[in-house]
């Protein structure tokens, strides 16, 4: 009853609490996000170990390593990718790169726009990289040299002998299983020499104290080995059973009277390395009889006989579980082993069916990579080592209800994986593209009705350069909080030079971020963050956010941003009609005095106002650059920030035509807004250390 009782308060008090479960989640969260993460590193490296197709678009594209930087395209991908397997990362960057190529564009489009149109053949391609996903994580395994079961697979392998021999032997499926035999042995052979090998010197021990060897027989060893374990627990006599054993002992008796323990320690000597356990108390009674009543002797020979018996028992149960759990681990690591091949067999066999699936669909046939999948996994293609690990792979043994298997097999399959690995990059460089599309695709049918979605763009050809985007707005911010804006440059007689005014912290850099990402993006996944979307192919786009300074080299903020930008200066001077250029300025000049920085804008802005092939967008906080709107050739704007109460400030990131008036004529509210706008990040960024 008292049992009953307790455990139940015991069943209860082990359950976990509410905050235990909730930091349990975290913890699982986080450990499946890392391994993500490194999944995705391995694939991208992998990926890029050899040559792909898209290696003609880096040679071409109409950045440069700055833009890809401070348009932040690395996370744009992890912002807008939602890819089904580890190598569609890679492939979104791939398809990220900008080109002016229109047939490469419309091409892209055309792909999207199948798996956007057609549930059939989205739903088709998404199951065949499922199940490539599936199974991918054993395949990534063999590029990670730090991965704990690839050292642990080490062990089934030759290792001594000179490397030619080793790799040979360690293809050989032969080789490898006697080599899981000798391994199986190792961990057992203190388990066998206790058990049965002791049994075997016990009998050479005995034969060479009764005559020598000349007696001994295959079949007196190969029994004795397995009795002798049992005999040295035998209550019964056996050395001295007879009556000639029992003279001799008798004689042993009237030695020790007169020449000391000679004989004595012989036949005691005998008795505990050959005797039975009776023979132990029966020797041990015997030569203590003279001096001990018999039942003494008696005694001391169990109690002797006992020890040893436990003793040797203890170290045959030492050595078995010593042996038994070597063998355990050994056989765990062989059964890990096939569990990870069988999944390379099932991605193996993925891609055969992803491969047939790509070919049956026409809207698919246009992918850049298409051909090197289909190369890759004809086998007439494969070298004599990748057969090699088909056939093992096909083989019965891998089947998913198959229960027997050779060892050697599976090495020899592991090592060839080994080998043959980089002869299956090309077929992953071709999943990496298809799920690209497939991204893609998913994005624009989520965001199909929301406020903020993506649109694809239409090319125009007009002489000087059309940005026309109705509400862009950037992913950085996601689609339900971000605030979109029209883009309307170069159209409806807009100049194709803007000036954004205003505070830092305003919004101005949100703004020119979402254009340089629209247009890049137009250029490259051919969609764009936006409801409709027209513009002119741009052959350069340039940018300078937040050139950093170099300390060790004496580069101060100012003179980095001065020199890149001198850098533009120098290639916008090549633009013409078909030679049309993207720049935006955040912040240009800035490190230096306000005087100074309105000046250097002011002159960068009237080379540019001379040049009617680039687009240029400048947002700066100083004023004379408004200046140049005098003119026409530019436009002035602003983001909207408002003051509904005094010192209480919203942003409403909404560009405004017009100058930031407000900032350069009232001190007063331009020193609260600062003052608010530092408290506003640092509760920001305190609730993003506690969330943290």
């Amino acid at each position: 009853v008292f049992i009953g009782l307790l455990l139940p308060s015991i069943s209860f008090a082990n359950q976990p609490s509410a905050q235990e479960l909730a930091a349990l989640q975290q913890l699982f969260t986080q450990m499946q996000a890392e391994q993500k993460a490194h999944s995705r590193l391995l694939a991208t490296n992998l990926l890029e170990s050899k040559p792909s197709v898209f290696d003609q678009f880096s040679k071409k594209s109409i950045i440069s390593a700055n833009e890809w930087h401070e348009l932040q395209l690395k996370d744009l991908v992890s912002v807008c990718g939602q890819p089904e397997t580890a190598f569609g990362y890679k492939g979104l960057e791939w398809l990220l790169i900008p080109t002016n190529d229109h047939p490469e564009i419309i091409r892209r489009q055309t792909m999207i726009k199948s798996l956007v149109e057609d549930e059939k053949l989205f739903s088709q391609l998404q199951k065949s990289l499922k199940e490539i996903e599936a199974s991918q994580g054993s395949v990534l395994m063999y590029w990670d040299k730090q991965d704990q079961l690839m050292q642990k697979f080490a062990q089934f392998y030759y290792f001594i002998l000179p490397a030619a021999t080793n790799n040979e032997l360690n293809k050989s499926p032969f080789w490898l299983n006697v080599g899981a035999g000798i391994s199986c042995y190792t961990h057992m052979s203190d388990l066998a020499n206790t058990l049965f090998l002791s049994g075997a010197s016990t009998y050479f021990l005995n034969k060479t104290m009764n005559g020598g060897l000349k007696n001994a027989s295959l079949s007196g060893i190969g029994k004795a080995m397995f009795h002798e374990p049992i005999r040295e627990l035998d209550p019964r006599k056996n050395l001295f059973a007879d009556s000639d054993a029992e003279a001799k002992c008798h004689a042993c008796e009237q030695v020790v009277k007169k020449d000391g323990m000679e004989v004595t320690g012989f036949n005691f000597l005998q008795a505990n390395m050959s005797g039975s356990a009776g023979d132990r108390i029966h020797i041990t009674k015997r030569l203590l009889g003279p001096g001990i009543t018999g039942y003494d002797g008696l005694a001391v020979g169990i109690t002797l006989a006992v020890g040893l018996a436990a003793m040797r028992l203890y170290t045959a149960y030492y050595y078995g579980w010593r042996a038994i759990k070597a063998v355990k681990t050994y056989c765990a690591d062989v059964f890990i082993l096939r569990a990870s091949l069988k999944e390379v067999a099932t991605f193996i066999r993925a891609l055969e069916s992803f491969e047939k699936s790509i070919g049956s669909y026409p809207a698919l046939a246009s992918a850049k990579a298409k051909q090197y999948l289909h190369q890759t996994m004809n086998k007439k293609n494969w070298s004599a080592e990748l057969k090699q690990l088909n056939d093992i792979l096909d083989s019965s043994m891998f089947n998913k209800d198959s229960k027997l298997f050779l060892p050697g097999q599976l090495f020899a399959a592991h090592s060839l994986m080994q080998q043959v690995k980089g002869e299956l990059v090309p077929a992953m460089q071709a999943v990496a593209e298809f799920d690209a599309y497939l991204s893609l695709a998913k994005l624009c049918k989520e965001h199909e009705h929301a406020n903020n979605g993506f649109t694809f763009v239409e090319f125009v050809h007009n002489d000087t350069p059309i940005i026309d985007i109705d509400n862009a707005w950037t992913p950085f911010v996601g689609a339900q909080k971000a605030v979109n804006n029209p883009v309307k440059i170069g159209n409806e007689k807009k100049p194709n030079r803007k000036i954004i005014t205003g505070p830092n912290g305003g919004g101005k850099s949100i703004y020119f971020t979402a254009i340089g990402q629209a247009v890049l993006m137009a250029h490259s996944w051919g969609i764009v963050p936006g409801k409709r979307a027209r513009m002119t192919f741009f052959n350069q786009i340039r940018t300078s956010f937040a050139p950093q300074e170099d300390k060790l080299h004496g580069v101060s903020k100012f003179m980095a941003q001065k020199r890149h930008i001198s850098g533009i200066q120098r290639l916008i001077k090549t633009s013409g009609i078909d030679n049309k250029m993207l720049v935006l300025l955040d912040e240009p000049y800035d490190g230096t005095t306000e005087h100074l920085m309105a000046e250097r804008v002011y002159d960068f802005g009237m080379t540019v106002k001379q040049l009617p092939h680039v687009v240029v967008g400048i947002a700066t906080h100083v004023q004379k650059p408004i200046e140049l709107a005098n003119d026409g050739s530019f436009v002035n704007y602003h983001v909207g920030i408002e003051e509904p109460i005094l010192g209480a400030f919203t942003r409403t990131f909404k560009l405004e035509e017009g100058p930031a008036h407000w900032w350069f004529n009232d001190q007063a509210r331009g020193g609260r807004y600062q003052d608010w706008l530092d408290l506003y990040m640092q509760r920001n960024a305190l609730v993003k250390a506690q969330n943290a």
